[in-house]
């Protein structure tokens, strides 16, 4: 039995047992490049560096051309503020809210029913039942 399990295994072992070096095909290899150096990496980043300045740096007086800009109307300010400035606290407070308003307001008001109100659970309520049933 042991001779038996030797010759498989010698089979086996000679289908997969190749030299290491046949694995690629010295054609389709390519050695990797030299990493660079510091000074190399710094170099590159500053030719990088002075190209896209070149494309951003432009002078500011050519962000916005002068025909295409409109200026405040700033005539308009003393008046908006002379508006403004004697405005009442609250529209009550000079009497601008006509009686009648007030008067047809509670006469809505006073067709609610709360009767049901007095009986609706508040979080307080709620709350207290259920500290008191968890004590």
């Amino acid at each position: 039995m042991a001779g038996a399990v030797r010759t498989e295994l010698g089979t086996e072992l000679s289908r997969i047992d190749a030299a290491i070096s046949s694995r690629l095909s010295s054609a389709s290899y390519t050695a990797p490049t030299t990493p660079p150096t510091a000074a190399q990496n710094a170099s590159a980043v500053r030719t990088e560096l002075s190209t896209e300045l070149g494309r951003v740096d432009a002078a500011v007086s050519t962000r916005l051309a002068s025909s295409a800009y409109t200026a405040p109307a700033n005539s308009d300010i003393a008046s908006i503020k002379s508006k403004t400035d004697n405005l009442p606290a609250s529209p009550a407070a000079t009497g601008d809210i006509p009686s009648a308003n007030i008067t047809a307001i509670k006469s809505k008001t006073d067709l609610l029913n709360t009767d049901r109100l007095a009986n609706v659970a508040t979080t307080n309520i709620v709350g207290t039942l259920l500290a008191q049933s968890q004590s």
